[in-house]
């Protein structure tokens, strides 16, 4: 019986098993990845759209911290309401979108650069952790076998 080629395969198959499963957990992160890049474009696109731009108001008509413009006609974008808010004084922000499908469209910040590299951890660290327990373990156990 050769026990430490059985334990190099075994290791091997538990590496691989993580390998899976960290796959599994790198999709899950990356699909929520890339709705958070959706939404943050979708807002961009919205904030920039002509629509928005032409029909800002002026912060001079309203007197309190809160301003709320609502659209009239149906836009080509699907905005029903835009909610401003005042910030520094006397400057206007869109702080949110109403469509016109009931959904609320939010600011969000762009996903980082180290996000996506954090999506080819989970199937590394997967492998090694592992493995790496599986040889720790075996090599501590060699230390109490005679060869």
């Amino acid at each position: 019986m050769n026990a430490r080629e059985g334990f190099r395969r075994l290791g091997l198959v538990l590496g691989l098993t993580g390998v899976a499963g960290g796959l599994i957990v790198a999709y899950l992160f990356g699909d929520n990845l890339l709705e958070e890049r959706k939404k943050h474009q979708l807002f961009s696109e919205l904030l920039k759209s002509p629509e928005v731009q032409k029909d800002l108001p002026l912060y001079e008509q309203y007197d309190i911290q809160s301003t709320e413009f609502t659209k009239e006609s149906p836009s080509k974008q699907g905005i029903h309401k835009i909610f401003y808010e005042t910030t520094n004084g006397k400057h206007l922000e869109v702080t949110k979108f109403e469509m016109e499908d009931g959904r609320t469209l939010y600011p969000t910040d762009a996903p980082s650069l180290f996000s996506y590299f954090e999506l080819l951890a989970f199937p590394l660290v997967g492998f090694i952790l592992p493995w790496g327990l599986l040889k720790i373990v075996v090599w501590i156990g060699s230390g109490f076998w005679k060869p």
